[in-house]
């Protein structure tokens, strides 16, 4: 799921969340379709929250760190 999300100084295309058992197999195509989406709404660039197992796979897109999410649940 997507949204474009719209800061100061950039719009980001930004990814809500990704997953399920054939995402992985398809993360090539998946992304190339993301930027693509993403230059033709006029993004600057594209943003994910995620699990510290994403990293490997942001890692091939040059991708960076830029903010860590916090929860607290409640009772």
């Amino acid at each position: 799921m997507t949204s474009i999300s719209e800061y100061e100084q950039k719009r980001l295309l930004h990814i809500s969340w990704a997953g399920g058992k054939d995402v992985l197999n398809n993360v090539d195509i998946i992304w190339y379709n993301l930027v693509d989406f993403a230059v033709r709404n006029f993004c600057d660039g594209i943003e994910s929250p995620g699990r510290r197992g994403w990293e490997k796979v942001f890692k091939r897109f040059n991708a960076k760190l830029a903010y860590q999410v916090y929860e607290v649940m409640f009772d």
